[in-house]
């Protein structure tokens, strides 16, 4: 089985994100992982065509280190690979695959990643590293008595997305959301710019989200702003804030060998 990896598939919305603190496993779950192969079967890398699903080289390094999308500040590399298209098919081995289905979310998650963080060492060279730095971002919080956020029925199932509606307004739409799962939803929408946000809820259930706003890019449309309609809409209110966050810096990257 070939899996075909554009960015819209792999690191879609109401995908569940991992940042580099990878969520505790136990020392079962720990020792089933080790013993999967950490590489693809078969790899291949193409420049795109221009025709047909492509993923940009910055975001797949962002997914496959568990960055949230549209995180660009959170990346430091060569100019290049904001601009470098390709098309990626990868063969993940039987083995793996059988066991991947039996997975939790977050297992599986991470044995995507180790296998994508592996391609990116042998194919591209790619050699990097961490550092914690101070940047622009957010804090989410309560609105003082003002909480809007519904409560889910505990055998809702998951489900997320954030796009436009016909009228050319833009949406979050969530079933059973943890809150952590809705910030990676707000730090994709263009208004935040890729800036992270910080958890400062305090909440901890999952929630039925409905979320709609008037995008800066339009700015004869009548609505509120996303701001605004978090505040009035949800209850929830984010303030800019100086956080410290973990960044992946590229030290060496290649263009990859051909196939």
């Amino acid at each position: 089985m070939f899996l075909r990896i554009p960015a819209a598939t792999l690191f879609g919305f109401g995908v569940l994100i991992l940042g580099p603190q990878c969520m505790a496993q136990s020392s079962a779950q720990n020792n089933a992982l080790e013993n999967l192969s950490s590489s693809y079967e078969v790899a291949t890398i193409k420049p795109w065509s221009g025709q047909g699903p492509f993923i940009p080289l910055q975001v797949y390094i962002s997914g496959a280190y568990g960055l949230p999308l549209n995180s660009e500040n959170r990346l430091i590399g060569p100019g290049w690979i904001k601009e470098a298209r390709y098309v990626i098919n990868a063969k993940v081995p039987d083995t793996t695959r059988n066991a991947m289905s039996t997975m939790s979310n977050e297992d599986r998650l991470h044995q995507v990643h180790t296998m994508q963080q592996t391609l990116l060492t042998e194919r591209f060279k790619l050699k990097a590293h961490w550092e914690s730095r101070e940047l622009r971002g957010y804090e989410l919080i309560q609105v003082t008595g003002g909480l809007e956020l519904k409560v889910s029925l505990a055998d809702s199932k998951q489900h997320a997305s954030v796009g436009s509606t016909p009228t050319g307004s833009m949406q979050i739409i969530g079933v059973s959301l943890p809150i952590k799962n809705f910030i990676d939803l707000l730090m994709s929408t263009q208004e935040l710019g890729g800036q992270s946000i910080s958890d400062q809820t305090g909440l901890k259930g999952s929630y039925d989200v409905r979320l709609e706003w008037a995008p800066t890019s339009k700015s004869d449309m009548d609505g509120p702003s996303l701001f605004t309609a978090l505040r009035e809409e949800l209850g929830l209110r984010l303030v800019a804030k100086k956080l410290s966050l973990n960044v992946l810096v590229i030290d060496s990257i290649e263009r990859p060998s051909e196939n």
